[in-house]
């Protein structure tokens, strides 16, 4: 794991070409629960930057929120993710910022793909969703959102998170994501501390 003085943020840019002559947010610390990594249970963190986001780029950029109460990715829901991950199983990641749209399946589906051992059990924190052909999250993206569509404005909400998978852009074989509901107690906890 990178030492956390070591992270830095680059927010709102699609081109990551020349991080140079990029803003930089460096990340003072991190929060997170228990993670498990023989079953990626509460694949999730908060990251405090080390001074407050303004910029510029900030007028022009519109954001995805949080869900609101009660909202859970619904299987078939057409969700997108965003990232500069690789486009392929262990190719390198990407200087331009991609994006995908995927569908949730429900965890039977997902099980038949890839086997009950990785695949999201009832009640877990966790969803699986596919993209056409080999649409996909990859290595590089992890942490990145999977946004889906709610509401009567039909806003984008980021209701969970790339997580693993695996494999990456192969044909049929979907991801998993953890989903953000079940962690909105402990994020606005966290949120108002800060």
């Amino acid at each position: 794991m990178a030492k956390i003085e070591k992270i830095v943020a680059f927010i709102g840019y699609e081109n990551i070409e020349n991080v140079e002559s990029l803003e930089r947010y460096h990340v003072e610390s991190a929060k997170f629960i228990y993670f498990q990594p023989s079953n990626y249970r509460n694949d999730i963190a908060l990251l405090y930057l080390s001074r407050p986001f303004k910029s510029q780029l900030a007028k022009d950029l519109q954001f995805a929120q949080l869900p609101p109460p009660g909202m859970k990715p619904k299987i078939n829901a057409t969700c997108r993710i965003i990232g500069y991950g690789a486009n392929k199983h262990a190719g390198p990641s990407q200087k331009r910022l991609s994006e995908a749209e995927l569908s949730i399946i429900d965890n039977k589906q997902c099980q038949d793909i890839i086997g009950h051992i990785w695949a999201p059990k009832n009640g877990d924190n966790t969803v699986c969703a596919l993209g056409n052909n080999t649409q996909d999250s990859c290595q590089g993206d992890s942490g990145g959102p999977l946004m889906c569509h709610y509401g009567l404005k039909d806003q984008l909400h980021i209701c969970g998170l790339v997580s693993h998978g695996l494999t990456c852009g192969m044909k049929g074989m979907p991801s998993i994501y953890t989903v953000t509901k079940p962690y909105d107690d402990w994020i606005q906890l966290h949120l108002q501390k800060s």
